[in-house]
């Protein structure tokens, strides 16, 4: 077991990546192509579209990136976080 903190870096895996727009429908329809039959759309105006990830649904916010890994999971990332932690292929 490692008891001291340490550094380490992200794989160096290559991911599929969509960036959602909430006000778009061609991007609504993009992201639901994209998922597949884990997206989970809206139904009613209360509700924001949702994937399916190891978490759960998670909700898909305006800008967010829905990230597939190499294994085909679905994550979702928040902008900001999405533009720190990863670059264009």
């Amino acid at each position: 077991m490692i008891y001291d903190k340490f550094k380490a870096k992200k794989r160096s895996s290559e991911v599929e990546v969509i960036q959602f727009h909430m006000y778009s429908d061609r991007s609504y329809r993009k992201c639901a192509e994209f998922v597949g039959k884990l997206w989970k759309g809206i139904t009613d105006d209360s509700e924001i579209p949702s994937v399916l990830t190891p978490l759960g649904y998670v909700k898909v916010n305006n800008y967010d990136y829905i990230i597939k890994d190499p294994k085909g999971v679905f994550y979702v990332c928040p902008q900001h976080v999405f533009e720190q932690t990863y670059r264009s292929a």
